[in-house]
């Protein structure tokens, strides 16, 4: 299985953390291939609340690892925010354009907002993945996390990614300028430890595919370090 190939092929030292481009055409074949979460979740399951960082509960542990995806000549693609959570991280993925893009739409990792069970998504937008360590992964070419139905819960056997915010602008006119569209995504469960694989690519704006490796070890090391905000101690 060419998942097995693309993770186990290096192994990184502590905070390394590289941007690869080889083995593309297994990252087109993993999203060709992606496995849609079943009618039927296996147990345990969890709330769909945990699907969202407990962001009135927590400060998160922030980590640099903001970095340039890959792009072309007229729209780039980073991450530009990196924060980790008691059992979640949240992920900043900034998209950069040299024009406003024709169609708002296509710049969303889900083609509503957020996407419902089943939903077939649309051909024309970004493809996001995060893989773990053990071959489970999170994509946006599943349902979201949150919004669902609220007795269908979550399954740690099938992480999930959250939209929590979006928008974007720009100066100059309406054909002119450079522009900027921001979303932000909740991921559960964290990461296995070892490697940690997000793979990007955007077929339809001609954007090329593109993995960035992380330590997952580093990750949930740091996801310790979110302040709870409650059961802290206030200094005088």
């Amino acid at each position: 299985m060419w998942l097995g190939v693309i993770l186990l092929r290096d192994r990184m030292t502590p905070s390394h953390v590289e941007s690869r481009r080889e083995g593309l055409s297994e990252i087109m074949e993993f999203f060709d291939s992606v496995e849609l979460e079943p009618a039927n979740l296996p147990n345990p399951k969890s709330p769909r609340s945990n699907a969202l960082a407990p962001r009135t509960m927590f400060i998160p542990k922030r980590l640099p690892n903001d970095r340039l995806i890959t792009g072309n000549e007229s729209i780039r693609v980073a991450i530009t925010s990196f924060e980790c959570w008691p059992n979640n991280i949240t992920l900043e993925f900034s998209m950069y354009f040299r024009t406003p893009p024709e169609n708002y739409a296509d710049c969303l990792l889900y083609a509503d907002g957020q996407s419902a069970i089943g939903h077939v998504r649309s051909l024309n937008q970004p493809r996001l993945a995060c893989i773990f360590s053990d071959g489970r992964y999170a994509t946006n070419l599943r349902a979201p996390g949150f919004p669902r139905p609220h007795d269908r819960g979550l399954s740690e056997m099938y992480p999930v990614i959250s939209v929590v915010s979006s928008g974007g602008g720009g100066g100059g006119s309406s054909t002119s300028g450079y522009w900027r569209h921001v979303q932000r995504i909740d991921m559960w469960p964290l990461p296995s430890g070892g490697l940690f694989t997000i793979i990007f690519d955007w077929p339809a704006k001609n954007i090329k595919p593109a993995r960035l490796e992380f330590d997952g070890d580093q990750i949930r090391e740091a996801c310790k370090y979110s302040v709870d905000i409650w059961g802290a101690s206030i200094v005088d």
